[in-house]
């Protein structure tokens, strides 16, 4: 009884120590955060099925081992001689032996592969930490809940934080509201869809206060049995970028020579006016200002004068209108404003302060020419809109009748 008792034992010892490397392997895979790929689980099933042989090579072992034990003891005893049972026993013992020990060695070489496996593994994730840290992009990964559970030095930065202080930080503490349902919106997207999304644009508050202008990814962190725990991404500060395309959006709808709103600028605002007009039941006036004869300043004192004077018109016209007007270079010598809340009951008084501006420009001395203006003007209706295009073209017709008038009755063009 009490060798089989320690039969069992040892068989239980030595089935641990086959059993050893197998766990070891799965220990490692599951702390390393590591999907199954087919080689990985090629080499689970390997270990698994020598584990399996080693166990039932080693219980023969035994049986044999027991068996020899007790053949001798009856020969000691003078009972029994060896039998041909005993050497076949013996020879027997002797084939599992070697297939013991060749199971030994395979063993011995599945726990090397382990061992160089772990050490790739660490290898790799330290090579990982080392780019994620020194890339200028923010990285960042968060929990469900949008609190930061790691990020780089470079996300710290962005933000203005230490790490200690953004550890475990959530992302409303660093947005605003705005900022703060796009982003939910953008998560709950990539988690309902699986799929990443990229080049989402918002703005950043950093703990002094200032907004971030920043360009951030979005995809999702699984774990180990395939639950979805996190989102991972990378966040770009692109605010110099962003400055940059303003800078180069009011240079397109800006004219280089007066300052003033080009075409295409006019033409977008007005636009932008018509809508407001329509929420807000404003009136809207459109006024077509021309330089009366730009070709004979421009042959009698040269293209620099006929510019000087273009300049002037600007500046009478910055003067005459207000701030919240829109007021245009659309062509050569060609000039549009629109006007907010006016009514054509101020027509008058328009043409009057335009008049008088055009006047004391006029009275300066040693001027080469005198300003002397064609204008336009209609007012929009909020029970009749119209498009800012029909406006434009109404104006300008006015504009043309009141210059072919000049013309007609012989009205100097200074």
């Amino acid at each position: 009884m009490q060798e089989k008792s320690l039969r069992q034992k040892l068989l239980i010892i030595v089935s641990m120590i086959i059993v050893l490397p197998y766990l070891v392997l799965c220990f490692i895979f599951y702390d390393q955060g590591v999907s199954l790929s087919p080689i990985h689980f090629l080499l689970f099933l390997l270990i698994l099925a020598l584990s399996v042989i080693g166990i039932i090579f080693v219980r023969y072992v035994f049986e044999a081992i027991s068996s020899t034990a007790e053949s001798l003891k009856k020969v000691t005893e003078g009972g029994n001689t060896l039998s041909l049972n005993l050497r076949e026993n013996v020879a027997e013992l002797n084939e599992i032996s070697k297939y013991f020990n060749h199971l030994v060695e395979r063993l011995t070489q599945e726990t090397q592969l382990v061992h160089e496996t772990s050490k790739a593994l660490r290898k790799s994730n330290d090579t990982y930490s080392n780019i994620i840290e020194n890339i200028e992009e923010g990285y960042y990964e968060v929990n469900l809940t949008g609190d930061f559970t790691f990020f780089n030095t470079s996300m710290a930065q962005i933000l203005g934080y230490s790490r200690e202080e953004l550890k475990g930080m959530n992302n409303r503490q660093y947005m605003d509201c705005e900022n703060a349902n796009k982003a939910f919106i953008s998560y709950r997207k990539a988690y309902q869809t699986g799929k990443p999304i990229n080049n989402l644009e918002g703005e950043l508050l950093r703990k002094d206060g200032k907004k971030v202008s920043a360009e951030t990814s979005v995809s999702l962190i699984w774990d180990s049995s395939g639950q979805v725990v996190g989102f991972r991404g990378i966040v770009r500060d692109i605010t110099e970028r962003k400055k940059m395309e303003e800078v180069i959006y009011a240079l397109s709808i800006t004219d280089e020579l007066t300052g003033l709103h080009n075409r295409r600028g006019f033409k977008t605002l007005a636009e932008q006016q018509v809508k407001i007009k329509e929420r807000t039941n404003h009136r809207l006036l459109m006024l077509f200002a021309d330089l009366d004869n730009t070709k004979c300043i421009n042959d009698r004192s040269g293209h620099e004068t006929g510019d000087k004077a273009i300049v002037e018109v600007a500046a009478i016209l910055s003067e005459v209108f207000r701030k919240s007007d829109i007021i245009a270079r659309i062509g050569g010598d060609e000039f549009a404003v629109l006007g907010i809340e006016y009514t054509t009951q101020d027509f008058g008084i328009l043409e009057g302060r335009l008049q008088n501006q055009i006047d004391l420009h006029n009275a300066m001395e040693n001027k080469e020419y005198q300003i002397s203006l064609s204008v336009g003007m209609v007012c929009g209706d909020p029970e009749h809109p119209y498009s800012i295009d029909e406006l434009m073209s109404r104006a300008d017709a006015l504009m043309y009748e009141q210059k072919r008038i000049k013309r007609s009755t012989g009205a100097p063009f200074s």
